[in-house]
């Protein structure tokens, strides 16, 4: 980790509430702009649309889940998570994380600078990523019986979630054409 890649971030790791009803608000102010977005990949049998800097996640016609995607810095930041109530607890975010990593080829991301109650239950189950706490020259790796230490509460702590992989995913495909399952299947990248 280059600490000139950290310091082009103004982001800063803070506790928020359950920013639910909010997340959804704005969803639905833009899901009809986001459904008319490029078709750039697939994620099993879901569709990946990408407007601007938002992608969103489309079964047929149906928002399954969005987040918005800033690649202008050195780590692109995951910001903005929405995932649709109805598919919830079918690690539809881990999937699209690891689309952004093996399919778009970011081996490293931040995650934004407020964590709503429900992105701090799901970090602490993401799996098969190296994750660490960055802050400046610091490094901790990440572990959930020391959260606290990195949260702020109205404040922010300066600290920053990396999630990093490792292995050259470039074969692997976009788009879902049942010719190379094993490779278009993410169960098994995920615990």
């Amino acid at each position: 980790m280059k600490i000139k890649e950290l310091e082009l971030t103004n982001e800063m790791t803070m506790r928020g509430p359950n920013l639910d009803k909010l997340a959804t608000n704005f969803v639905n102010l833009n899901k009809d702009q986001w459904l008319t977005g490029q078709h750039i990949g697939d994620i099993e049998q879901f569709n990946i649309k990408k407007l601007d800097d938002y992608y969103s996640v489309w079964d047929k016609d149906v928002l399954i889940a969005a987040s918005q995607l800033d690649d202008t810095k050195p780590i692109p930041i995951v910001d903005k998570v929405w995932v649709n109530k109805d598919y919830r607890g079918q690690k539809i975010f881990s999937k699209l994380l690891w689309f952004y990593k093996t399919r778009l080829g970011y081996p490293k991301l931040l995650l934004g600078d407020v964590h709503s109650s429900d992105m701090q239950e799901v970090i602490k189950g993401l799996s098969n990523f190296k994750k660490y706490w960055v802050k400046g020259n610091e490094q901790e790796p990440f572990d959930v019986h020391t959260l606290d230490k990195f949260y702020g509460f109205g404040k922010p702590t300066g600290w920053l979630l990396l999630l990093e992989n490792t292995g050259d995913f470039s074969s692997w495909p976009k788009f879902t054409t049942g010719k190379d399952w094993i490779r278009e299947n993410y169960e098994w990248q995920i615990e």
